[in-house]
């Protein structure tokens, strides 16, 4: 045994985890279906119109990020029958208000307004009384439009909880809400984000679609648990390990591409897992220590 007081140090590795690495070029992409604990780690989202469960789950996808219905909705929003029949299939749903891109912008009373709109549809359609709700910043906002942008999220927590409301957005309008203690939980688009990609966020919107059914769909990843009706919070996200399928890029071929930054994101994620572990454990250790010492 050392002759001196113990220390975590003399025991455990110092805990020399490498800086978060942010990937250069493009944004990051899991590029397959893989699935962890039975839910995959790609959902879709759309509104121009409405999409079988089956025939979501039948292509790859188990949860869909869908819209909630406002005054003056010209798209395919949620119905209660469309909620059942996707929760039926085994996809989960994750509920969207943006009735203008830029409404956020618009303060406090607008944040108010939507959400009262947003908890009256959430019990049209039959969601749980705690549904998290994701709000819209669908636009390349500046950061000199933060603060309308961060009373229009306090207004919607007013009325919702601060638990209930979540974000959509490009990288810095979302990290400035997660900096603000304003969101539950995040949705980055890859565009407005200049390959940025905020360790807290629970989904990625990629940048391009996929068909399913006759619609054209945006393509998300899920990071770790988003608050989705019907359930992915039992999703071990933290096993989420770098994608197994890596290839250089294979242009032309018609093949999955794979970049070296599904790697890195991927990685990070792990890294953020095991980093909060190891403190855990430290924080034990160094009370064992300290009553060894006093003893």
């Amino acid at each position: 045994m050392p002759s001196g007081p113990l220390h975590q140090r003399t025991l455990l590795i110092d805990r020399g985890f490498p800086a978060r690495i942010r990937p250069l070029g493009p944004c990051p992409t899991l590029g397959d279906s893989r699935t962890v604990n039975g839910v995959t780690t790609l959902g879709l989202d759309y509104s121009a119109g409405r999409i079988a469960g089956a025939a979501i789950r039948d292509a790859g996808y188990s949860y869909v990020m869908r819209y909630l219905w406002f005054p003056g909705q010209g798209h395919a929003y949620l119905t209660a029958d469309e909620a059942q029949d996707l929760l039926g299939a085994g996809v989960a749903i994750g509920p969207i208000f943006e009735s203008t891109a830029d409404r956020a912008a618009q303060g406090w009373d607008a944040g108010v307004a939507d959400a009262n709109t947003a908890a009256g549809q959430l019990n049209t359609v039959g969601a749980p009384g705690d549904q998290v709700v994701y709000f819209a910043v669908d636009f390349d906002a500046s950061e000199g439009q933060q603060g309308a942008i961060n009373d229009y999220f306090r207004g919607a927590a007013s009325v919702l909880g601060a638990g209930r409301v979540a974000a959509y957005g490009g990288y810095w309008p979302i990290s400035r809400l997660f900096d603000a203690g304003l969101i539950a939980y995040g949705w980055q688009t890859a565009a407005w984000s200049g390959g940025n990609v905020d360790n807290r966020i629970s989904l990625f919107q990629r940048i391009g679609t996929s068909n399913v059914a006759g619609i054209d769909c945006d393509i998300n990843e899920l990071y770790k648990p988003a608050g989705l009706w019907g359930g992915e919070d039992d999703v071990a996200w933290n096993d989420q390990l770098p994608n197994p399928a890596y290839k250089q890029d294979q242009p032309g071929t018609g093949l999955p591409t794979y970049s070296a930054a599904d790697w890195l994101t991927h990685t990070n994620v792990k890294v953020d897992a095991l980093t909060a572990k190891v403190d855990e454990l430290s924080n034990k250790l160094d009370k064992l220590l300290d009553g060894l010492n006093k003893g």
